[in-house]
């Protein structure tokens, strides 16, 4: 899902984004947790900024730094604003100028 919101079509990302949506909240791991990429939220993220939809991402990261805080993984903490730096965004609803 993350290398298809770098290369896919916006139709496309839109299909996948409703297909991941019943994830939001959600960490994504490996079979029973072995492996954790953080969470489906800031996934849902890329494909919303793909879609152009701002209201949306801000709406996935907010998700995303909630989870982040509650579960309280030291490797999750920050997540949201390494996020916001990858995709150019310096703070919410804001792209980099």
């Amino acid at each position: 899902a993350v290398m298809a919101a770098a290369v896919i079509d916006s139709p496309e990302v839109a299909v996948l984004h409703e297909q991941l949506l019943p994830f939001a909240g959600e960490l994504v791991t490996a079979g029973t947790a072995v492996s954790c990429w953080g969470a489906a939220d800031l996934v849902l993220a890329s494909l919303a900024l793909r879609m152009g939809d701002d209201d949306l991402v801000e709406q996935h990261l907010s998700s995303a730094g909630r989870l982040e805080a509650r579960t309280g993984f030291p490797l999750l903490a920050g997540s949201v604003e390494r996020w916001r730096r990858s995709a150019g965004r310096t703070s919410s609803r804001s792209p980099r100028r």
